[in-house]
């Protein structure tokens, strides 16, 4: 178990003292960090503090809007030692310890005033003497739990040496039926964090501004898009199962992100392309800038593979299509939903397929503003059909239930199998409900001849 102690000694949590146990601990504004600060210059994820090689502590920088530095200095990842200073937003964190629970070094000796001497914790009875510097507090509470902890095990030890006299049937090899053994004891370890990321995106011209950014944070991924030359602007989110996670983790690990550069910094005359990505799998955590120039081929592999991923997750596949393609289709969309509503009487699947068509002009005009004129009677247009296909299948199955509790098997399952076929869609539960009282209706059926 490592451990490491830091002092907030600037910022609105000034005073607070701050403890890192096992692996790592993410530090940010939002509640989902392990340390949450209530600095509002901070953002939501800002950085990671790690251990690694055993104990050594460092910080990674996770792509925040304000920079994490180090003694004042910029830091993307960065070893820490006993007194560094870590800026985020308007808040310093010092460091106090950074050694393993158990480890820690001996105190430094300090005055003793006269006719004075330590005391069982190690601090000194005068009240006159210096105050201890911040990396000696730190030792003289490790040497306080290592006391405490010593204490304990000796009363322990003298408690069961004494049950053990009073017991005169109680020896070794026997053991005490009034007292059965206790469970064994489980030891806790932090769960390594499946996947998290932090990607940002942004093309800036004298024409237009483009931003794409995605979070993946507790297995929740949210996505933002802002173009202002069409005045787009889409937000989204949704939970994302840990199989999927798995998945795309190890695809990242394939990729060679983890093997990349922190930086890629170029030059451009006018436009400015910028990359920002922060991934972490595990307690493996690695950040990386592009900035006006090519993207080094493992990092576009990597950036593609997240990019896909956000859009098959969030259905954002027409963001890639400029505004005049994306009319066009929803155009055509609403035309053909219309189409089929009005032959809704001329094939029993027609209702269903027009709600489809609609309910897919609705989709392509989602990052439209603003809308076209043509966008209500779409909507519109799929409320309507969805109210008859709703009422129609209720009606069918009514019929059928009705028809069965007269034994009227045929009739039963005729309007079945039309309430089936009203919604051609095997994934939707009144098509599997029609389905499955027709599977007994024929059943029935057969046992009437």
């Amino acid at each position: 178990m490592t451990e490491a102690n830091l002092i907030v000694i600037a910022g609105p949590d000034c005073g607070r003292e701050v403890t890192i146990e096992g692996d790592s601990a993410r530090v940010g504004r939002s509640s989902t960090n392990d340390i949450v600060l209530r600095d509002e210059s901070l953002s939501r994820f800002q950085c990671r503090l790690s251990f690694r090689n055993g104990n050594e502590l460092w910080v990674s920088d996770l792509g925040a809007s304000n920079q994490t530095l180090v003694n004042g200095r910029e830091a993307r990842e960065q070893r820490l030692q006993i007194g560094d200073i870590v800026t985020v937003g308007n808040s310093e964190l010092k460091v106090a310890s950074d050694v393993p629970a158990g480890s820690a070094p001996p105190v430094a000796a300090t005055p003793v005033a006269d006719g004075s001497g330590p005391d069982l914790f190690g601090t000194h009875a005068s009240r006159q003497a210096e105050a201890p510097s911040t990396a000696t507090r730190s030792a003289q509470r490790s040497n306080r739990r290592t006391f405490l902890w010593g204490t304990t095990v000796a009363v322990i030890i003298l408690m069961v040496a004494l049950g053990y006299l009073r017991r005169p049937d109680a020896g070794p090899g026997r053991p005490d039926p009034a007292q059965p053994n206790p469970p064994p004891v489980t030891p806790t370890v932090e769960p390594a964090r499946l996947l998290e990321m932090s990607y940002e995106k942004v093309h800036a011209s004298l024409e237009n501004i483009f931003r794409y950014s995605l979070t993946l944070n507790a297995g929740v991924l949210a996505i933002e898009i802002d173009n202002l030359a069409n005045d787009r602007h889409i937000r989204k989110e949704t939970s994302v199962a840990d199989s999927t996670l798995r998945s795309l983790a190890e695809s990242i690990r394939g990729a060679g992100f983890f093997e990349l550069q922190d930086r890629y910094i170029g030059r451009q005359p006018s436009d400015h392309d910028v990359w920002d990505l922060s991934i972490t799998i595990g307690h493996l955590t690695h950040h990386i800038r592009v900035q006006d120039r090519l993207e080094p081929d493992d990092f576009s592999a990597t950036r593609e593979l997240i990019e896909e991923f956000g859009k098959n997750q969030l259905g954002l596949a027409a963001i890639s299509l400029p505004p005049d393609q994306l009319i066009s289709l929803a155009r055509d969309a609403a035309l053909m939903g219309q189409k089929h509503y009005n032959e809704r009487n001329v094939q029993i699947g027609n209702l269903w397929r027009s709600i489809k068509k609609f309910g897919e002009a609705e989709w392509y005009l989602e990052s439209i503003q603003p809308k076209p004129d043509f966008y209500a009677d779409a909507v519109g247009g799929r409320k309507q059909a969805e109210r008859e296909l709703n009422t129609r299948h209720e009606e069918l199955m009514f019929l059928a239930n009705k028809a069965a509790h007269n034994r009227e098997w045929e009739n039963a399952a005729l309007n079945l199998e039309t309430a089936r076929d009203l919604i051609p869609d095997r994934s939707d539960k009144r098509y599997q409900s029609a389905d499955k009282m027709l599977l007994d209706i024929t059943h029935r059926r057969e046992e009437s001849k």
